[in-house]
C-alpha cells in the first residue's frame, strides 16, 4: 500500500517540479523547497513528503532529480547499504546533478581521541550532554557505535564509495559547513563538526524513469525493488564457484576495479535448460562466502539475477557459448547490449548443427556488438562458416593464470635438488573414462617408462579415485585427489613435465565409445597446463586444431605430441636424457606464457573493447 501512495506522490512531484531537490533520511529536519523522505522510524511521518526505507532504493526514475542533501545519514548503512544507496543516488540524478554528503568524521573523531578534544566538540555540548564527563575512550566508542551507526567514513573512504557507485573522482569535492558554490546547497547542515562532500553525475545513464511524460514502469507497477541500473554487468553460469581463487575470478576482479556502478550476477537455477547446468541455488550462499575470504571487498558486487526484477544496463559480458546461448532471450527483453568472450568448451561444440545455428542467431541480435575469441581455430570458424563479420571479431590469444606470481616457488632441478625425474598429469575429469584428457595414454606412458627407469615418477590430480584403483601397486605412479590452488605452488616446483595428451573432437568423434555424441564434444584451450608452464614445467601437449601456430614453436618454448604412446616416450627419454635442454625450453616457455598469460595483456585489450560501449551511453 506504501508503495503504491508513494508511486503517485512521485508522479505528481515530477509533474509539478522543473527542479527535484531530495533531502534524504531528513529525520525530523524537514527543510522547504525540498522533498523530504525519510522512513519515519525514529522521528515519526509527520510533515515527511515520501515514507519510505532508503536502504531498500530510492523511490525515483533514473536522471529525474537535480539535488540531493543528506545529513548523517549514511553512517546509519553498512558498508555495502551505503554503496548501493550511493549508486541509487548516481542512477536518479540526471547529468551534472549534485549529491551532497554530510557525516561524521572518522579522522576527526580519532583525532579527538588523541588529542583530548571531544570536550570542544558541538555535539558533546549540544546534542549529546548526557555523555559529558565521560572519559575518551567511552566517547570514542559511543562516536562509533551509538545512535544506531554502522559503518564511519574519513574523506579517503567517502570517495572511494561515491567512485565506486559511478561518480568520477575528478567531480568530488570536500566543502565547508554550510558552504557551497551552488545556491541550492548553502546553508543545509546543522551538525557543524562533519565531514562534507560534493559529487557531480558527470556522465549520464540510460533513462528508464519519466524523462517528459509518464512512464510505463511507473503507471503499471513501480517498486522500489523491481528496477536495477548498471553501467556494466557480468552474467555467469559458475561464479562464484567453491574455488574461490580462480582464472575467472580473477578476470571478473580486473574489472571489478576498472569500471564503476557495475554488478556481476549469477544465472539462477530457474533459469537452466537441457543444454546448459550451472550451479545450483543451493550452494550459493557457501560459494560466495568462500568468495569473500579471497575478496571480501567485492562483497556488495555479486548477486543473482532476480526474475521479477527489471534490469538496465549499458552493456552485459558474458563468457561460453552456453551462457549467451541460455541468456539471449533475457538481454534482448531487457534491451542490454552486449559482448561475449567465446572461449573454448561451455557448449561450443563445433561439429553440431544446433550450436552453429544459435551462434547465427546470436550474431545476428540487434543487442549482439563485439566477440572475443582466444584460440586461433576459433576465430576461422567464425569466419570460415560465415557467422559474424570480421570486425566484430576480437582476437586476443590465451586467458588468465590463476596463479600468484609472488607465491610462486623456485624450480627443484633433477639432479641437482632432488634425486627423481617428474611427470605430472592434472586435469578434471568430464568425459567417459577421462578419454578427452587422454588419461589413458598419460597411464601408458607411466606404465611403459616406469619399467624402464626407476627415478621416473609419476603424479596424477584431479578426480580420477575410480581410474586409479587399477593403478595402486606402482609406487612410481602418486595420486592426489582434487587440491585448493595453492597445493600447486609447492607441487609444480618439483615437476619437470607437464603431460597432457588431450583429444579434441577430430579424434574423439571416430572412437566407438563416443559415436553416438559425435556432434557434442568441446575442445579445450591451448595450451592447457599454464599454471604448470608459469612455474616453469615443461608442457608435452597435443595441438590437433593448430592453435599453436604464431606463437609457440615445437622443440623451441613447448614439445608438440601425438596420441601414440611410443612416440611420447620416445620424446620424454630424449629429454629425460637431456635435462639441460629440457630446462632451457622450460625456461623459454615461462616467458611465453607470462607474456601471453599476463593479467595486462589479457585485460586492457577487452577493457578498450568493453568501454568503448559504456563511454558512449
Amino acid at each position: 500500500m506504501q508503495n503504491q501512495l508513494n508511486r503517485i506522490k512521485v508522479i505528481n512531484i515530477l509533474r509539478k517540479n522543473k527542479m527535484i531537490k531530495l533531502n534524504l533520511g531528513c529525520g525530523n529536519d524537514i527543510k522547504t523547497g525540498w522533498i523530504n523522505i525519510d522512513s519515519g522510524e525514529h522521528f515519526g511521518e509527520k510533515n515527511l513528503d515520501i515514507i519510505v526505507d532508503l536502504s531498500q532504493g530510492i523511490p525515483f526514475p533514473e536522471n529525474s532529480v537535480d539535488y540531493i542533501f543528506n545529513e548523517h545519514f549514511i553512517e546509519h548503512l553498512t558498508r555495502e547499504e551505503g554503496i548501493l544507496f550511493l549508486q541509487e543516488a548516481f542512477r536518479v540524478l540526471k547529468t551534472n546533478g549534485i549529491i551532497r554528503i554530510a557525516c561524521p568524521d572518522l579522522d576527526l573523531i580519532i583525532n579527538d581521541y588523541l588529542t583530548d578534544s571531544f570536550k570542544t566538540r558541538e555535539w558533546l555540548n549540544k546534542i549529546a550532554v548526557a555523555y559529558k564527563g565521560k572519559s575518551n575512550c567511552e566517547l570514542l566508542n559511543i562516536s562509533m557505535r551509538d545512535w544506531g551507526h554502522k559503518y564511519i567514513y574519513n574523506k579517503d573512504e567517502l570517495i572511494q564509495c561515491l567512485k565506486l557507485a559511478g561518480f568520477d573522482e575528478r567531480t568530488i569535492t570536500p566543502q565547508q559547513f554550510k558552504e557551497s558554490e551552488r545556491k541550492e546547497l548553502k546553508n543545509l547542515e546543522t551538525r557543524e563538526d562533519s565531514l562534507i562532500l560534493e559529487a557531480v553525475k558527470c556522465s549520464d545513464s540510460r533513462v528508464v524513469g519519466i524523462p517528459n511524460s509518464e512512464n510505463k514502469i511507473f503507471t503499471n507497477k513501480f517498486s522500489l525493488k523491481k528496477q536495477e541500473h548498471y553501467n556494466f554487468i557480468i552474467i555467469d553460469d559458475y561464479f562464484p564457484n567453491p574455488h574461490a581463487n580462480t582464472w575467472r575470478a580473477e578476470e571478473f576482479h580486473e574489472y571489478l576495479k576498472n569500471i564503476p556502478n557495475m554488478k556481476i550476477f549469477r544465472i539462477p537455477e530457474s533459469f537452466h535448460n537441457k543444454f546448459m547446468r550451472g550451479l545450483p541455488d543451493k550452494n550459493y550462499h557457501d560459494h560466495l562466502a568462500s568468495y569473500l575470504k579471497y575478496r571480501p571487498e567485492n562483497n556488495c558486487f555479486i548477486s543473482r539475477i532476480d526474475p521479477d526484477k527489471q534490469y538496465t544496463s549499458n552493456l552485459a559480458y558474458l563468457l561460453f557459448f552456453n551462457n549467451i546461448s541460455l541468456m539471449l532471450p533475457w538481454l534482448e527483453k531487457n534491451k542490454i547490449p552486449f559482448v561475449f568472450c567465446l572461449y573454448p568448451g561451455g557448449g561450443f561444440f563445433p561439429e553440431s548443427t544446433r550450436v552453429r545455428l544459435e551462434l547465427k542467431n546470436i550474431f545476428s541480435s540487434a543487442m549482439f556488438k563485439e566477440v572475443i575469441v582466444t584460440q586461433n581455430y576459433t576465430k576461422n570458424y567464425l569466419l570460415e562458416n560465415n557467422l559474424c563479420c570480421a570486425d566484430k571479431i576480437n582476437f586476443i590469444y590465451g586467458g588468465f593464470s590463476q596463479l600468484d606470481p609472488n607465491k610462486i616457488v623456485k624450480k627443484k632441478l633433477c639432479g641437482k635438488d632432488k634425486n627423481t625425474f617428474d611427470i605430472c598429469f592434472v586435469a578434471h575429469k568430464y568425459s567417459i573414462h577421462g578419454v578427452k584428457k587422454g588419461f589413458d595414454i598419460f597411464i601408458e606412458v607411466a606404465e611403459k617408462l616406469s619399467k624402464q627407469f626407476g627415478d621416473i615418477h609419476f603424479h596424477i590430480v584431479g578426480n580420477w579415485e575410480k581410474e586409479m584403483k587399477t593403478h595402486q601397486e606402482n609406487p612410481n605412479i602418486h595420486f592426489y585427489p582434487i587440491q585448493p590452488i595453492d597445493f600447486f605452488y609447492e607441487f609444480y616446483s618439483h615437476m619437470d613435465i607437464l603431460l597432457s595428451p588431450n583429444r579434441s573432437f577430430k579424434s574423439l568423434k571416430y572412437r566407438k565409445e563416443y559415436l553416438p555424441y559425435a556432434d557434442n564434444i568441446e575442445f579445450d584451450g591451448f595450451p592447457l597446463g599454464i599454471d604448470a608452464g608459469y612455474c616453469g614445467v615443461a608442457l608435452f601437449v597435443t595441438d590437433e586444431l593448430e592453435n599453436a601456430q604464431g606463437f609457440f614453436g615445437n622443440e623451441r618454448d613447448i614439445v608438440l605430441i601425438d596420441h601414440d604412446v611410443d612416440n611420447i616416450c620416445t620424446k620424454i627419454t630424449n629429454y629425460y636424457n637431456n635435462k639441460k635442454e629440457l630446462y632451457l625450453l622450460s625456461e623459454q616457455q615461462r616467458d611465453k606464457i607470462k607474456f601471453y598469460f599476463n593479467t595486462n595483456t589479457q585485460i586492457l585489450p577487452r577493457l578498450r573493447i568493453i568501454k568503448k560501449y559504456i563511454d558512449k551511453v
